[in-house]
C-alpha cells in the first residue's frame, strides 16, 4: 500500500457513496460507487493482482484518492453514472458490441418514398423507421416482403434531380411501381401504397386490410377489373403473411430481458426491450472479471443503467437466472413506484426472446483486451512470439474403442470453428493417449502451409502427452515454427517444452484463458466420442442377442434411438418392453460392448 494513502483510508466512513481515483496529472481515471465505502476503498490496496488484471493497471496509476458520501446506494449509483458520463474514466469501459442492428428505413419526406436498409447512425426523426431486426438477416426478409407485395421502391435515384425514360427490370418483375417514370404511376396512387407498407410494417394487419377491402370493392364498382385482380392478390397474401408473423406478437406491454453468459475472462449481458411484442431496444456488453463484484452486482447495474437511460415505462423484467436484485428494485422503486415485476422463470415465448438475447452474446474477447492478454501470454509463458492464433488437441476413449483426437482453434479473439476438426485414431488399437496425441499432431499439420500454422499449441495433458506432440513437430520440421505447452488437468500446471513448470494463482487471467480453450476442446472432442459411438451402437444387430429378434429390436430401437436413452431408460420400462430375460441378455451385451 503506498503509505500517502493510509491517512486517508483511515477516514473513509463506512457509508455509501462514491470514490474517485485519479492520476498524476490529476486525471480522474475511475470512479466507483459502494455501499460501505470504506471496506471497497481499502479492498484495492490489500490485495495481490495478476499483473494482466486491469486492476492492476489501476491500483499502479492510482495518486489521488476522493470521495463523495451519499445517503443510499441508489443515490450513488446515480451520482457514480453521471460521473462515468461526464468524465469518461479510462478504467470505467464497458465494452459494448459494435454490431449495430439493422432498421428499414421508408423515406415519407419524400414525394415517391423508398425503402431502405440501414443502420441505427442513419435513422433519423423526419422519415419512417422500424427495428431493429435481430437476427439482422430478417431485416433483409421483411423488405423483400414490402417490395414484392406494395412495389415501394428500393433504388437511390434522387427524383427531383432526374427520371427515367423507361422502367427498369424490377417494373417487369413486379417488384416496383416504377415512380421514376413519368405517367406510369400517380404520386397519389404510389402513396396509398407507401401508406399500406407502413401499416404492414407496424403490424396493423386490421386496418390493412381493411382499406385493402375497400380499395377492392371501389375497383370493381368502377369497372377496373385488371386493378381488382391485383389487390384481390395483394389482400390474399397480406393475410396469409399476418398469419406467420413473429409469434412475439403475443408478448403484450413493456418488456425487459436479459441473458447472461459467463466467458471466462468477461461477462456477456444481452438485453432485448419489446414493446407489444416489437423490438425497441437491445444492448449487447462485456464486462471484465474483476475481485470486486460477482455477475449479480454487475447485472443489477447494467440493467439499472439501461433502464434510466433508454426506458420510460416497463411492465416486467426477465432474467434468464435467478439473482439478488437490491439495486434494481431501487431503480425500479425510484422510476417506477414499484409498477414492474422481475421474473426468473420464463416459459414458452418469453423464453425464446431470453434464448435470443443469450444467443446475440458473441463468445469474443474485445480486441483491446485480447491483444493486453496475448501479450501478457507471450510473457508469461516465455513465447517467441505473441500468438494471433491458437489450438488446442485432446484426446478422448471409452474402453479401446472409439478412440478419437479433436483439434479446436482460436483466432483474433474468438473461437474459430471453421478450423475445428475430429479425427478418428488410425495408427494402433487400444488406449494409448501418447501415441494418439503424436498422430493427431502429425496429421494436423503436415499440409499446413507456414502461413496457416498456429503460433501456439495446446495439448491437453502432462510433460509425456508435451514430448509426444514436440517429436511430432520436430519430424514435420516445424518446431522452431509453433510455441508448444500442455496443461495437466487436476494440478492445473502448465508444462512449457523447454521442461518448464507454471504454477499460476486461480485468479489469473493467463490460466484461466489456457483453462477456456482446454474446456472447449474436451467438450468437442467428448461429443464427438459420444456421437460417433452412438452411431455404431445403432448400427449393430440386436438381433444378435439371444432372445431379442426383429420384433423386439425394432420396439427398442423405435423407443430408444441412441445410447443414453437406452442407458438410461427405467428397468421395468424395458423388462414391459422386451421381457425380463431379453432385457438381462441386452444388458449382458451392453456392458461387454461399451464398458470397459
Amino acid at each position: 500500500m503506498k503509505e500517502k494513502f493510509k491517512k486517508i483510508l483511515n477516514e473513509i466512513p463506512h457509508s455509501p457513496g462514491v470514490y474517485k481515483y485519479k492520476d498524476k496529472n490529476n486525471q480522474i481515471i475511475y470512479v466507483g460507487k459502494a455501499k460501505d465505502l470504506k471496506k471497497r476503498v481499502t479492498s484495492y490496496f490489500q490485495k495481490e493482482f495478476s499483473p494482466l488484471d486491469k486492476t492492476h493497471f489501476l491500483v499502479e496509476e492510482i495518486e489521488h484518492i476522493e470521495y463523495i458520501l451519499t445517503t443510499s446506494e441508489y443515490e450513488a449509483f446515480l451520482l457514480e453514472m453521471k460521473l462515468i458520463n461526464e468524465y469518461k474514466p479510462k478504467y470505467n469501459v464497458i465494452m459494448r458490441d459494435d454490431k449495430s442492428y439493422p432498421y428499414l428505413k421508408i423515406t415519407t419526406s419524400e414525394d415517391f418514398p423508398g425503402i431502405y436498409y440501414v443502420r441505427k447512425d442513419n435513422v433519423d426523426n423526419k422519415d419512417f423507421h422500424v427495428g431493429p431486426f435481430i437476427p439482422s438477416s430478417s431485416g433483409k426478409k421483411v423488405m423483400e416482403i414490402v417490395i414484392n407485395n406494395f412495389g415501394i421502391r428500393s433504388c437511390k435515384l434522387n427524383l427531383l434531380e432526374k427520371m427515367r425514360e423507361k422502367p427498369c427490370l424490377k417494373y417487369h418483375l413486379k417488384k416496383c411501381l416504377a415512380p421514376c417514370v413519368k405517367d406510369i404511376i400517380s404520386r397519389e396512387e404510389y402513396q396509398k401504397e407507401v401508406k399500406k407498407a407502413i401499416l404492414f410494417l407496424k403490424r396493423d394487419y386490421k386496418t390493412l386490410i381493411s382499406e385493402i377491402e375497400e380499395e377492392l370493392k371501389k375497383a370493381i364498382s368502377d369497372l377496373k377489373f385488371e386493378r381488382g385482380i391485383e389487390l384481390r392478390e395483394q389482400l390474399s397474401a397480406i393475410k396469409k403473411l399476418s398469419q406467420k408473423q413473429s409469434i412475439f406478437t403475443d408478448i403484450k406491454g413493456k418488456n425487459l430481458f436479459v441473458n447472461f453468459k459467463d466467458m471466462e475472462l468477461f461477462f456477456g449481458i444481452g438485453i432485448i426491450y419489446l414493446e407489444d411484442g416489437t423490438f425497441k431496444d437491445f444492448e449487447f456488453s462485456y464486462v471484465e472479471k474483476n475481485f470486486k463484484d460477482d455477475i449479480s452486482t454487475i447485472l443489477n447495474e447494467v440493467i439499472s443503467t439501461f433502464i434510466i437511460k433508454k426506458i420510460e415505462d416497463l411492465n416486467s423484467i426477465y432474467i434468464s437466472k435467478k439473482i439478488e436484485t437490491p439495486l434494481l428494485e431501487n431503480v425500479l422503486e425510484n422510476k417506477f413506484k414499484n409498477k414492474v415485476s422481475i421474473k426468473f422463470n420464463a416459459n414458452g415465448i418469453y423464453k425464446m426472446v431470453l434464448n435470443l438475447a443469450g444467443k446475440n452474446i458473441k463468445e469474443k474477447i474485445p480486441r483491446l483486451s485480447f491483444n493486453a492478454l496475448m501479450n501478457q501470454l507471450k510473457k508469461e509463458l516465455h513465447l517467441n512470439s505473441t500468438p494471433e492464433t491458437i489450438e488446442a488437441i485432446d484426446i478422448s476413449n471409452l474402453g479401446d474403442k472409439y478412440v478419437v483426437g479433436t483439434v479446436i482453434c482460436f483466432k483474433n479473439g474468438a473461437f474459430h470453428k471453421k478450423r475445428y476438426r475430429k479425427y478418428k485414431i488410425k495408427s494402433f488399437e487400444g488406449q494409448n493417449d501418447f501415441q494418439a496425441i503424436s498422430e493427431i499432431v502429425e496429421r494436423r499439420y503436415k499440409k499446413f502451409s507456414e502461413n496457416n500454422l498456429p503460433q501456439l499449441l495446446i495439448v491437453d495433458g502432462g510433460k509425456g502427452q508435451l514430448q509426444m506432440a514436440l517429436n511430432s513437430l520436430l519430424k514435420l520440421n516445424i518446431e522452431n515454427k509453433i510455441d508448444l505447452i500442455s496443461i495437466a488437468k487436476r494440478e492445473e500446471i502448465i508444462f512449457t517444452r523447454d521442461g518448464k513448470e507454471l504454477k499460476f494463482e486461480k485468479n489469473s487471467s493467463v490460466l484461466r484463458f489456457i483453462q477456456m480453450l482446454r474446456n472447449e476442446v474436451h467438450r468437442f472432442s467428448i461429443n464427438y466420442q459420444r456421437n460417433l459411438r452412438d452411431r455404431n451402437f445403432l448400427k449393430l444387430t440386436l438381433t444378435e442377442i439371444p432372445t431379442i429378434g426383429e420384433k423386439k429390436a425394432k420396439k427398442i430401437l423405435t423407443k430408444y434411438p441412441d445410447l443414453y436413452e437406452l442407458s438410461d431408460a427405467p428397468k421395468k420400462d424395458l423388462i414391459k418392453l422386451i421381457g425380463e430375460k431379453s432385457y438381462e441378455n441386452l444388458k449382458k451385451f451392453i456392458q461387454k460392448e461399451f464398458v470397459k
